[in-house]
């Protein structure tokens, strides 16, 4: 028989401790063991970065903190009086006379973008410079950030139509938008869903679809080399359509490109469940999927979330791991040499770091975006929490610390 794998090798290092005597919320994690929460003591709020206080205010948005995607930047809604700033990297930005609710939206390059208004008009803010001035009366949607270089897309809505807007210029009126729109692909193309009337169409780089009755949720999914995909119904009968094809199919609930583009992965509905398939390779029957479906960076691999008989579990190249209470909010991440996939799951109300099927933990709590991030191909870290302390902890997967 072969030999039980190596136990994982686990370091804490303290980052601090929790503020006492106050009412702590919104505790969330970055990678690099960033950490932030907003306390309120009595009629104050502060925002805690890192262990250090700002300075208190009289309210702190919904949302904040938020940090960026690579955790270098911090950023909260704060309110001192009937004044709204954004306190940015410890830094107070203008003010304003209020922050609409969607909060702050941060891209892969740090930028931040947000809904702002000032004497009864809405600007969009990026990086702290105010765009034209929206009329009063309008309604505000998802700001959506492509890659460094590439546009900045939302959506307005104007009396009864609703306009997506790419880099300042409105796309043709709409019925209505999509929740999850718009999207931005990895090479600048927008995407979203929109309704005529009854009807949905699919808008990519500018061209519409024809009508459907029924778009996805979520949809479309834009790839890499200007690949895309959607699902969608027209009568009784579902299509999986895309950049060249458009199949009959069971119920479509979603999709993913690999990296490269060459794969595209599909979840469906069945009678008996879900299945999730690449090709002619299908998974196990689940009755649910978590946060998406996941490939390596080398695009041979695929991992899922997923729930089956009421318990949770991460689905690897097909094959279904061990079930836990829950599975964390990030769901499942590979290495960056993809032989090594991670996730936080709990147990009995305590959270674990499962790797490669093997276990580290537990701890107490994990913060919000407490997600296991990898330093390399055989070492990660992420943020927990033991009593009051908030602690990085690193765990290396092949060999000891040196």
């Amino acid at each position: 028989m072969p030999p039980d794998p190596l136990p994982l090798i686990a370091r804490e290092t303290s980052l601090g401790r929790l503020p006492r005597d106050a009412d702590l919320y919104s505790l969330v994690a970055a990678p690099g063991g960033r950490w932030a929460c907003a306390v309120r003591r009595v009629d104050k709020v502060v925002c805690v970065v890192d262990g250090r206080a700002s300075a208190e205010y009289d309210g702190i948005g919904q949302g904040s903190p938020a940090f960026s995607p690579d955790g270098r930047r911090c950023a909260c809604v704060v309110r001192r009086g009937r004044e709204v700033r954004i306190l940015a990297d410890g830094a107070e930005g203008p003010a304003w006379d209020g922050v609409l609710a969607g909060g702050l939206c941060f891209d892969l390059a740090g930028r931040l973008a947000y809904w702002a208004l000032r004497d009864g008009r809405a600007h969009l803010v990026v990086d702290g410079a105010p765009g034209p001035a929206y009329d009063p009366g309008l309604g505000f949607g998802r700001i959506a950030f492509g890659p460094a270089g590439t546009p900045i897309a939302w959506v307005i809505t104007r009396g009864e139509k609703t306009f997506v807007v790419v880099d300042g210029a409105e796309d043709p009126e709409t019925d209505g938008v999509g929740a999850a729109s718009p999207m931005i692909s990895p090479d600048g193309r927008v995407g979203y869903t929109a309704w005529r009337g009854e009807k949905q169409v699919v808008v990519i780089a500018g061209v519409e679809s024809r009508e459907w009755d029924a778009v996805a949720a979520g949809m479309p999914v834009l790839g890499p080399a200007g690949r895309w995909a959607y699902g969608a119904r027209l009568g009784e009968r579902w299509f999986f359509v895309g950049d060249g094809f458009e199949l009959a199919t069971d119920p479509v609930i979603d999709l993913a490109f690999s990296p490269n583009g060459a794969t595209l992965a599909r979840a469906v509905r069945t009678a008996g469940g879900i299945r999730v398939s690449i090709g002619d390779e299908v998974g196990p029957e689940v009755e649910a999927l978590g946060r998406g479906l996941v490939f390596s960076p080398d695009s041979r691999r695929l991992a899922y979330a997923a729930v089956r008989g009421g318990r949770d579990l991460v689905v690897v190249d097909g094959v279904a791991g061990p079930e836990y209470d829950g599975v964390g909010e990030g769901g499942p991440v590979f290495s960056p040499d993809g032989r090594h996939v991670a996730f936080t799951a709990w147990r009995e109300g305590k959270p674990l770091l499962v790797v490669d099927g093997r276990e580290a933990g537990p701890w107490d709590l994990l913060p919000r975006g407490s997600h296991p991030t990898f330093d390399g191909p055989g070492a990660l870290h992420f943020t927990a929490l033991r009593g009051e302390e908030v602690l990085r902890v690193d765990v290396r997967i092949e060999g000891p610390f040196l």
